[in-house]
């Protein structure tokens, strides 16, 4: 209980401010080579480089078959529960919601920490996957990103209509995933992502893009 994060030699090797307190509790059923190991824990008082953050909570549940579990991050910004073949008989489940989640907090883990206050960011929309074998990239489902946001000062992309993903046993087809800048200060910059049809396996898609870079250095 009430484990320092900031005292983590691994949270120390980002190299962003983060100070918060973990709880977690791991609980071992069933034979001592193969157990059923199932895992619950909390985040909380974190502060990543001087903002802020409401409670994040987790349970995983780990043996042979499968992980499985469901997240909490951040209070209501992102909720997922997910069910993650280790067989290849087992079945596959994703899903996530997200509400106005500021993503750009996942540049601490690749370093990108000490850049977040330059940054507004938000996320909302959903997921839905599954498959009954085959895992990810034989699944079923669709996704919808409502609101996706990016702004560092005068550069801004955003998505000017709701961007959707479907996926038919593997097959994914995009529709409308354009982010593009304010018109008022810079028509300019945008990104399209397009694709019909296509796999993992078979990975045919068009990227157009014209961007300052600028943008993107958090990433």
């Amino acid at each position: 209980n009430s484990l320092p994060l900031e005292e983590s030699e691994n949270v120390r090797k980002l190299g962003s401010q983060i100070s918060g307190m973990l709880d977690v509790e791991t609980l071992l059923k069933g034979f001592i080579l193969n157990p059923d190991v199932h895992v619950s824990g909390k985040i909380y008082d974190l502060s990543v480089e001087e903002q802020e953050f409401t409670d994040s909570q987790f349970q995983l549940t780990i043996n042979q078959e499968q992980i499985k579990g469901d997240v909490e991050l951040f209070g209501n910004q992102v909720k997922s529960t997910f069910q993650l073949p280790i067989s290849e008989k087992t079945p596959f489940a994703l899903k996530i919601q997200a509400n106005q989640w500021n993503y750009t907090t996942l540049a601490t883990l690749i370093g990108g920490g000490k850049l977040l206050n330059d940054y507004q960011s938000s996320l909302t929309g959903d997921l839905d996957l599954h498959a009954d074998s085959g895992g990810l990239w034989k699944s079923t489902g669709r996704g919808t990103i409502e609101n996706l946001l990016l702004q560092r000062g005068q550069l801004k992309l955003q998505n000017p209509q709701p961007m959707k993903l479907v996926m038919n046993h593997g097959l994914i087809g995009l529709e409308q995933f354009i982010l593009q800048s304010d018109e008022s200060v810079d028509n300019k910059s945008y990104i399209k992502l397009s694709g019909k049809d296509f796999s993992a396996d078979d990975l045919v898609v068009k990227l157009d893009s014209q961007l300052n870079l600028r943008l993107l250095q958090i990433f």
